[in-house]
């Protein structure tokens, strides 16, 4: 089980080793279900720790390959550890930035399309100190800063609810159309849902209202190749 898909603010979990192994990231041990959040999606991965009954293991990346979580860490693993069950806790200052960032970035992207229809996000980065939002659709010099930024503020102090829900990728596209860039295929197409707007495809962590966000900075705005990017902070 993939428990930051449902719950965000879940930090620690006992979990089973089922596999062990090495890669040029480093030593990875798989586990039978787990907290950790692996980097994609525009989303840093988390940070943390894994105890096990005789040494406490730095996680310092996770990823997802073949289908599964890999739990990286510097110091070489046994397989004596398949089998056993392990305390895992991830950096909770970090998981709370990045759902703050990646929320943010959604909203942004829900902001921008409602005033500047048919304007679409088709890249989100939610990495702290280099965020932005990518879009299509919008003529060249037409965007006002300061109209995205008083919007964007007001939809946070409205204290608007941030939902999760499943659906089918065929589900998603005949109610609300084709999306725009490419889903993977090895993972659950899950939604987030900010209240009063579309949901969209996404397996990030993020905060249960949007006055959890904090506030948010329009950094710059730029053009490229047909494409604007908007830049932010918290």
């Amino acid at each position: 089980m993939l428990h930051y898909l449902y719950d965000t603010n879940k930090t620690t979990l006992t979990a089973r080793v089922i596999g062990v192994g090495g890669d040029e990231k480093g030593s990875y041990l798989l586990l039978a279900e787990t907290i950790f959040y692996p980097q994609g999606g525009g989303q840093p991965a988390d940070q943390g720790i894994i105890k096990t009954e005789s040494e406490v293991l730095l996680i310092h990346f996770a990823g997802f390959i073949d289908g599964a979580v890999r739990h990286y860490t510097i110091a070489p693993i046994s397989e004596d550890l398949i089998g056993q069950s392990v305390f895992c806790e991830i950096d909770h200052d970090r998981r709370d930035l990045n759902a703050r960032y990646h929320t943010a970035g959604h909203l942004l992207a829900d902001v921008v399309s409602r005033i500047y229809p048919p304007a679409r996000a088709v890249k989100g980065h939610q990495f702290p100190g280099e965020a932005y939002v990518e879009f299509i659709d919008i003529p060249e010099g037409s965007m006002d800063i300061q109209m995205i930024q008083n919007a964007l503020n007001q939809q946070i102090q409205l204290g608007i609810s941030v939902q999760i829900c499943e659906m089918t990728k065929n589900e998603y596209e005949e109610k609300y159309g084709v999306l725009p860039y490419p889903t993977p295929d090895d993972k659950p197409f899950r939604m987030i849902a900010i209240e009063t707007f579309p949901p969209v495809p996404c397996g990030g962590t993020h905060v249960k209202n949007t006055m959890d966000i904090g506030a948010v900075k329009i950094r710059k705005v730029t053009n490229k190749q047909g494409r604007t990017k908007v830049s932010y902070e918290l």
